[in-house]
């Protein structure tokens, strides 16, 4: 088997809201947990949902970093080593888009990463996490608030 770590971006997620949602039900209910109806719901519309600008990034095969590994490790350590380096690969080779800096901005409260975006995606973004936060059945007031703030 020949292992070959593939990074893939999405400039928007589409299951951004349900995302929310999840988050908010494990905060409001204690011992909440995800049904299997809503992993089907997560799968289509990760498959379905629109994504934007999509990028995809091989890295190199890891075939020879795998014949550097110590095979004495414990199973559960080389696993969690191999696994480790795959996740670093992934990582190293994300794109991120304008909307990605903005979201940080908001986030922080700043205008560190403004060179990376125009000012006026600022408006635009504001748009889509409102038409986004309305696929929220639950308390988005707070939210709402935060993003209009902005």
């Amino acid at each position: 088997m020949h292992i070959v770590p593939l990074s893939i971006s999405y400039e928007y997620d589409p299951c951004d809201y349900l995302k929310a949602r999840e988050y908010q039900l494990r905060r409001d209910i204690p011992y909440w947990k995800k049904t299997a109806e809503d992993d089907l719901e997560s799968m289509l519309v990760g498959i379905k949902g629109y994504k934007g600008h999509i990028y995809y990034k091989c890295a190199p095969c890891i075939d020879n970093w795998l014949d550097t590994v110590d095979e004495e490790l414990p199973k559960n350590k080389l696993f969690d080593f191999i696994a480790s380096h795959i996740d670093h690969e992934i990582h190293s080779n994300y794109k991120l888009y304008p909307i990605n800096y903005v979201a940080l901005d908001m986030i922080q409260d700043t205008r560190v990463y403004e060179e990376y975006y125009m000012l006026r995606i600022i408006s635009t973004l504001r748009s889509i996490l409102l038409v986004r936060l309305r696929r929220l059945t639950l308390r988005t007031e707070m939210t709402s608030s935060c993003v209009l703030a902005y």
